[in-house]
């Protein structure tokens, strides 16, 4: 049986650090949320639900190396009647790590999707969804196309379109790479550690910028840990096994006939403050192509940076708000997952 904390309680605190910035974590967010984790066969997914109980919620799917505080400061700006539920990956934040020897690959993602839906029993998602996570809600509604009934992606949309051939060399290093790490990840050892400032700009710098400095905290609330040789560093808790890149990948081919199969109301928003990461015109064809056969899809562009909806979620909100209430059905009503005994309070 799944567990749940509730937001007032201060998590495992093991500094004065940690203690403060859990309270500027929750003096920032107004929408009240409740934790809990959903059980999977090798432990568990870390979960928060964030409103009423009694109504079905979207669900908010981070993006590669983030985790769930990347929806901390939007969710509070979008409508008060809705509920979501926002969770980390296996491997980010505080979700259970894969087994030792097991890779990462993008397309687990859309199982994790599967086994949260089933595990909830939901007759349709609704998907709020970022970067990679975006990425592989698209292929989820193109799945399980009447599963699905509202998907709305930021600065993401569908997975990469590889050109021909192109898998081989990366495919070859990568196995290589994931070995590497995996070799790391099994003698357990600490991994390398900085003071907290630190630790910040890499976090900045390692998004290409796109994650500012002053809102570093939200993530590193579920990212970080003391050192236990220096208590004056700190160190990324994420499983290392992440860096390896995706060796799963689809030909634009494909991905025309994935999009054909979408039939929720859809909304892309499309970022331009930081440099585009696949070919635009491959993205660009896939728009162009739901422009002209999906009568619910909207794409809008907006000037923010990559981790818009963390930074200047004001920017978005709006869109967001404005879709939901043109497209989205009413809630359908649910027995709150407390009572329903799939979820136990501590």
């Amino acid at each position: 049986m799944a567990t749940v904390r509730r937001v007032t309680q201060i998590l495992l605190p093991r500094c004065n650090i940690f203690c403060s910035l859990q309270a500027r974590i929750h003096n920032e967010v107004s929408r009240p949320f409740v934790e809990f984790n959903i059980p999977v066969p090798w432990g568990h997914i870390a979960a928060k639900w964030w409103g009423a109980q009694d109504k079905q919620p979207i669900l908010c799917v981070h993006g590669w190396q983030d985790n769930m505080n990347t929806y901390d400061t939007l969710l509070p700006l979008l409508n008060e009647n809705l509920s979501f539920v926002t969770f980390d990956y296996p491997g980010h934040g505080l979700s259970s790590k894969l087994p030792n020897g097991m890779w990462y690959h993008l397309i687990d993602v859309a199982v994790m999707l599967r086994r949260i839906h089933r595990f909830f029993g939901w007759p349709q998602l609704s998907i709020l969804a970022h970067s990679l996570g975006a990425n592989m809600s698209f292929l989820y509604a193109c799945l399980y196309p009447d599963q699905v009934d509202l998907l709305i992606e930021m600065d993401g949309m569908k997975p990469y379109s590889y050109e021909p051939g192109t898998h081989i060399d990366r495919t070859a290093k990568n196995i290589d790479k994931f070995l590497h790490y995996d070799d790391i990840n099994n003698a357990g050892t600490e991994p390398p550690s900085y003071p907290y400032e630190d630790l910040r700009m890499k976090l900045h710098e390692g998004s290409y910028n796109s994650i500012d400095i002053d809102k570093t905290h939200h993530i590193f609330n579920r990212m970080i840990a003391q050192s236990v040789t220096d208590p004056n560093k700190y160190y990324f808790t994420r499983d290392c096994r992440l860096k390896v890149g995706n060796s799963i990948g689809f030909q634009h081919a494909d991905l025309r006939e994935f999009a054909k199969r979408i039939k929720c109301p859809l909304l892309v928003i499309r970022t331009t403050g930081n440099k585009f990461i696949e070919r635009e015109k491959y993205l660009l064809d896939i728009v162009h192509l739901l422009q002209s056969i999906h009568k619910d899809f909207k794409y809008v562009e907006v000037r923010v940076k990559h981790h818009g909806h963390l930074n200047e979620p004001e920017k978005m909100a709006g869109i967001i708000n404005d879709f939901i209430a043109k497209y989205r059905k009413p809630a359908a009503d649910i027995i709150p997952i407390f009572e329903s005994r799939k979820v136990a309070k501590l």
